[in-house]
């Protein structure tokens, strides 16, 4: 009779260990509160599959066959939720237990049936074995991920704004009313205003940029519009201005391009058969991008004003002002990597707001879940498979964004639909104020034109 575990068996109890290690993490962040539809099954599957993972590891501490039963049904069950995160669109995260748990599985099967085995003793021996070593290397880093993910975050003390707001003054709206309100799915109210003309030819909904709303130098561009003859649907993204919700919070980046729709739905219903453009400012910009798939044929054409196109877009300006928004890591990984589960409504984004700006309105923070809702990771993508006209328009001043690099990434979008503008002497805020009239001339165009 041998004296120890044969090393196949060693290695299936291993892989095994590490396979549940591994489905047990992505079962959690597949139950998770942002997950897409179909996730939560393959969770639930993947966190059965750790315990028996778990379990037949242990019984494979013991000669004969049930410990391979237990990591054989573990894998076969991996392998289901692996196909179904396959095919909802979950990533190939899913699939790595399967593919531990089928190797775990064969090796489990390679000693002769009839070979037997003495079970190692406790204490020492045991935990000085192969699987002890694999637990304590996992613990250890998880421990280390908590301990990196939790970290504290420490934003700067703002003294001086990070914008140029000389020429486009924070309280401009102050006292206006919203002209309505929209329900949104979760039942929370998002304010619009609205600048119609008798007659228009088209209508925009419009997102403002990070920590603002719709009264904050936005009305001017709102008015022009309607002086050429485009409605205009100014809307306060929730949490801020006299939209609903907690302040620079949303329930999930999905929520965001709900509300997008939600929003696009006012401007449909009020001009009934007229050609339906959405847009943004900055930040605004990045949750019309965000939105664009789901939107489809429903609008004509997209309007960006300085689009933020995405921390990793490489457009920000080399300027001191660029640092604009001091962003904390922690929480926005924490909560990528959980759909949400930890750490989605903890502040990760802080703006370069004085005091008296934030007592005007402004909000100086966000969440992470709505930095992440707002952030664009695939702009590149997303342009290239626009099938609607798309103008971007940015300020040859702006501080925030460098307006050649701006310029230069629109490009991904078909060449056929992009229309670029630097504006003179604009910032990042007063582009606003000179081109209401140039985007709606730019609509009238492509309403004459038919749109595509």
């Amino acid at each position: 009779m041998s004296s120890r575990i044969p090393v196949s068996v060693s290695a299936s109890r291993v892989l095994a260990t590490v396979a549940g290690a591994i489905a047990l993490a992505v079962g959690i962040a597949d139950v998770g509160p942002w997950a897409s539809a179909g996730l939560p099954v393959a969770g639930g599957i993947l966190l059965g599959a750790a315990v028996l993972f778990w379990v037949g590891v242990i019984l494979q501490r013991r000669p004969g066959r049930s410990g391979r039963w237990w990591i054989g049904s573990a894998a076969v069950s991996a392998l289901t939720a692996g196909v179904i995160h396959l095919a909802v669109g979950g990533g190939a995260a899913g699939s790595v237990p399967a593919a531990l748990g089928v190797a775990s599985a064969i090796l489990a099967l390679i000693p002769a049936a009839g070979r037997r085995w003495t079970p190692p003793a406790f204490g020492a021996r045991r935990l000085g074995g192969a699987v002890g070593v694999t637990v304590i290397v996992l613990a250890g880093m998880t421990a280390a991920g908590a301990a990196a993910v939790s970290a504290p975050c420490s934003f700067p003390r703002v003294s001086a704004s990070g914008l140029d707001v000389s020429s486009t003054g924070p309280s401009s709206g102050a006292g206006m009313r919203p002209s309505g309100t929209a329900r949104a799915t979760d039942g929370t109210r998002l304010a619009y205003y609205a600048f119609a003309p008798a007659h228009p030819i088209a209508s925009l909904v419009f997102f403002h940029g990070s920590g603002a709303n719709s009264t904050l130098g936005y009305l001017g561009f709102g008015h022009a519009l309607a002086e050429s003859g485009v409605a205009a649907y100014l809307f306060d993204v929730r949490g801020h201005g006299a939209s609903g919700g907690p302040r620079g919070d949303t329930p999930s980046p999905g929520q965001l391009v709900s509300d997008t729709s939600t929003a696009v739905g006012v401007a449909s219903r009020a001009h009934p058969g007229l050609p339906v453009f959405v847009g943004g400012h900055s930040a605004g910009a990045g949750i019309v991008l965000n939105s664009a798939a789901s939107l489809g044929s429903r609008v004509r054409g997209y309007v960006l004003v300085a689009p933020d196109f995405g921390l990793h877009s490489g457009t920000e300006s080399v300027a001191d002002a660029s640092n604009f928004a001091t962003v904390c890591q922690p929480p926005l990984v924490a909560a990528t990597l959980s759909n949400g589960l930890v750490d989605a409504h903890r502040d990760a984004v802080a703006f370069a707001y004085t005091p008296a700006q934030v007592r005007s309105g402004l909000i100086p923070r966000y969440t992470a879940a709505m930095a992440i809702g707002q952030n664009v990771t695939d702009a590149r993508g997303i342009l290239s498979r626009l099938r609607h006209p798309v103008g971007v328009w940015i300020g040859s001043r702006d501080e925030v964004f460098d307006p050649a690099r701006v310029a230069a990434f629109a490009h991904a979008a078909p060449q056929r639909l992009l229309t670029t503008s630097i504006v003179p002497g604009a910032t990042h805020l007063s582009v606003l104020d000179g081109v209401g009239g140039d985007v709606g001339q730019w609509i009238r165009g492509q309403v004459r034109i038919g749109g595509d």
